[in-house]
């Protein structure tokens, strides 16, 4: 019997992305992919167009891949960080996502706005 063999490519990203969130306007909830193209510790901070933080979600470590779907995005229940929902608006998201080996000053950093609608 002849052998069958299947070839994929590795998905690794070639740039670390943050990725448009979903639902886009959301309510309650919201899901954030990203992408990494090296291993990093990762850490999204969502602030009100105020300016004033809203909340700050701590994903720790991550090795290398894309973070997409439901099951492996980043998710914001659209809540503050004493577990109050937020007003309807505007949140902008920062990603910081530095090096393993340390905090470089090159260390990989996304922005993108959200809509929070009640």
């Amino acid at each position: 019997m002849p052998k069958i063999r299947c070839d994929f490519p590795a998905l690794t990203p070639k740039e670390t992305a943050l990725l448009p969130n979903y639902p886009n306007p959301f309510n309650p909830e919201t899901w954030i992919p990203y992408q990494l193209a090296e291993a990093a510790d990762v850490m999204l901070t969502i602030y009100a167009v105020d300016g004033l933080l809203a909340r700050t979600l701590v994903l720790g470590y991550r090795p290398v891949g894309i973070y997409q779907g439901k099951s492996r995005a980043a998710y914001w229940d659209g809540k503050n960080a004493v577990g109050e929902s937020v007003a309807s608006g505007v949140y902008i998201l920062y990603a910081d996502c530095r090096g393993f080996h340390g905090y470089a000053e090159d260390a990989d950093t996304e922005i993108i706005g959200m809509f929070h609608t009640k």
